[in-house]
């Protein structure tokens, strides 16, 4: 109603401008246009700001619902209760009421309290601490985590309250709240202080990553300065170095590669008090983000020093011609890193890069084994992505271990599909061998033949699907399978679609009917999109344990499609009290702009 008073606004205001500008000559009628149009701008931000408000208050409306119901916990609810009073508190504060959130939270925190010694592990505190900071009390979270009565989990959790800090762009909290996790790692000894030091220099990744994100190279640095353990240090350097690279900063970026290099040559050493991470890993790191920067000169250095300063194995060095001496002198280095691996991550980087032609080279002289495979996936990708489609599925095919074999081709698939090259869609297809993968193929082709608006094929492949869509398949792929296709067919009919989710069992059939409400909707068919999640809704028994959850979904894609009210009023009659508080949490949350649901699981 609100976006129909805006352009009648619109619509209106403009006919005056119009007809005063015929009628009228000269300057003044210029101005008084100028004018005009200045009052559409302001009128229409004003019914836009409106229009938020509204939203905001049916949301709050919706979230006290769900608190008060989710308030009101028996004994053995209590863990599904703080669930969902955290999730209320996030809402509440995308609806601009971070004190009625910090309250939800205050609820939420007594009731964890309550069952203190049933939790197993850290969860349910950094969750609660999480959604404390987002409502913007970083002193509760941090109070929250050291609630926890195993204090060898508090590093972690505060690693969690930094993470979020940086998510919400709070740099400066950030840096406090390290600081805190370094103050801690101090009182500690032993592997327990080694395990502090690393949240606290994983938390200054993150601080680094957000500063070289935002090209503020200088800030990165001091961040980096910070981390203390070297192998950290260095895969950080790296990946600064490939930011640095694509923000054309390119003197800055060998900088970092060569800072990266000399500390990781450190790693396994007496300068690397802790031995946290892997030498050969870190090369291989630095090494995939030079070649993806084009920076081939450090990205083969790396690869040498793979078998530079380091420990040769026992079980090659006989082959390699290591005598006895040079054992004993290596034994206390790091373990040589493995050169063939080495230069599949290499083929790696160049693939990231589209360098076909030192990926190509690199890959021919890799024998057959894990790392050859490696390279082939890679390299078939980047061929793909640079329409060689049918060099792409040769090199698939040259892949010796069936399951990567079958991912390579599926990605080729999806990427000959969204050509709108479907023959060779079809052709990569061919030579999958697991029915699921290959189900999954062929269902991401029918989908870009929807959207190509070539229905009869993408019908034909869903039909295909639906018969594979057998016990061969695991029961995710299954489900998953019969969904899309499900989906599909309800372009042909709602009934249809009904038909085949019947193959399903009842608690299953729910994604199904959400599938198909959206391609419905994305064709502009939105009545039938309103039946099918009503079929969604309905579809749900009361003998499913995550019904709740089911109906959440639901709930939040009627909201998005028009059928609001239909759907408060359904959700008032759910007899079970929990759930009916998580419906409608979905209300409220398809008030906002969530991630919109996908047509297919991604992965399996």
């Amino acid at each position: 109603m609100i976006k129909n008073k805006a352009n009648n606004v619109r619509i209106w205001l403009a006919m005056i401008i119009t007809v005063f500008l015929k009628v009228r000559g000269g300057n003044l009628s210029k101005v008084i246009a100028t004018a005009v149009v200045s009052i559409v701008c302001i009128s229409t931000a004003s019914l836009a700001q409106s229009a938020n408000n509204d939203r905001d208050a049916i949301a709050a409306r919706y979230l006290s619902e769900a608190g008060s119901l989710a308030s009101k916990a028996e004994p053995s609810e209590i863990a599904k209760h703080q669930y969902l009073l955290t999730k209320i508190a996030e809402y509440q504060v995308k609806a601009g009421d971070e004190g009625g959130a910090r309250e939800t939270l205050k609820i939420a925190r007594d009731f964890m309290l309550k069952t203190k010694s049933d939790h197993v592990g850290d969860g349910p505190y950094v969750s609660l601490a999480t959604a404390n900071v987002v409502a913007g009390d970083a002193a509760a979270a941090v109070d929250i985590i050291f609630s926890d009565p195993m204090d060898s989990n508090h590093a972690h959790g505060l690693f969690q309250i930094s993470r979020e800090q940086v998510l919400l762009g709070n740099l400066d909290q950030a840096q406090q709240t390290i600081t805190a996790i370094g103050e801690l790692a101090n009182r500690r000894e032993g592997w327990q202080r080694n395990a502090d030091l690393k949240w606290h220099d994983e938390a200054l990744r993150l601080v680094a990553g957000s500063y070289a994100a935002a090209e503020k190279f200088t800030d990165a640095s001091v961040a980096i300065n910070s981390i203390q353990d070297v192998g950290i240090k260095a895969e950080v350097l790296g990946s600064t170095a490939l930011v640095a690279t694509r923000a054309g900063k390119l003197n800055l970026a060998r900088e970092f590669f060569d800072q990266a290099i000399a500390f990781a040559i450190q790693i396994g050493t007496p300068t690397d008090p802790l031995h946290i991470m892997s030498r050969e890993f870190v090369l291989n790191e630095i090494a995939v983000n030079a070649a993806t920067a084009g920076d081939r000169k450090n990205a083969f250095r790396l690869v040498d020093l793979q078998g530079k300063n380091c420990r040769h194995r026992d079980d090659t060095s006989h082959e390699k011609g290591v005598d006895a001496e040079e054992l004993k002198r290596t034994s206390s280095l790091p373990a040589c890193g493995d050169r063939d691996l080495a230069l599949a991550f290499l083929v790696q980087g160049f693939s990231g890069n589209d360098d076909l032609s030192n990926a190509e080279k690199l890959a021919s002289t890799l024998p057959i084994g894990y790392p050859h495979d490696m390279a082939q996936s890679a390299l078939s990708g980047a061929q793909a992505r640079t329409n060689a489609i049918e060099a792409a599925i040769v090199t698939a095919q040259g892949i010796s271990m069936s399951v990567l074999r079958d991912k390579a081709l599926l990605r080729i698939t999806e990427i000959a599909a969204k050509k709108e090259k479907h023959i060779l869609a079809k052709k990569s297809i061919s030579h999958i061998d697991n029915v699921g993968e290959r189900a999954r193929a062929m269902l991401i082709d029918a989908i870009q033949l929807v959207s190509a608006g070539k229905l009869d094929e993408a019908w034909i492949l869903a039909d295909e699907v639906q018969e594979m869509a057998t016990f061969q398949m695991n029961y995710n792929q299954r489900i998953d399978a019969i969904s899309t296709a499900a989906a599909i067919f309800s372009l042909r009919s709602l009934a249809d679609a009904e038909t085949l989710l019947g193959k399903l069992n009842e608690c299953e059939r729910n994604t199904g009917f959400l599938r198909s409400a959206k391609i419905l909707a994305n064709h502009g068919r939105h009545d039938e999109a309103i039946s099918a999640l009503r079929l969604a809704f309905n579809s749900v028994p009361e003998t499913c344990s995550n019904r709740g959850m089911k109906l959440q979904f639901v709930a939040r894609e009627r909201v998005r499609n028009g059928d609001q009210t239909q759907a408060a009023e359904d959700i008032a009659k759910l007899a079970d009290r929990l759930v009916r508080a998580e419906a409608f949490l979905g209300l409220a949350s398809g008030l906002w702009s969530e991630p919109e649901m996908p047509l297919m699981t991604p992965g399996w």
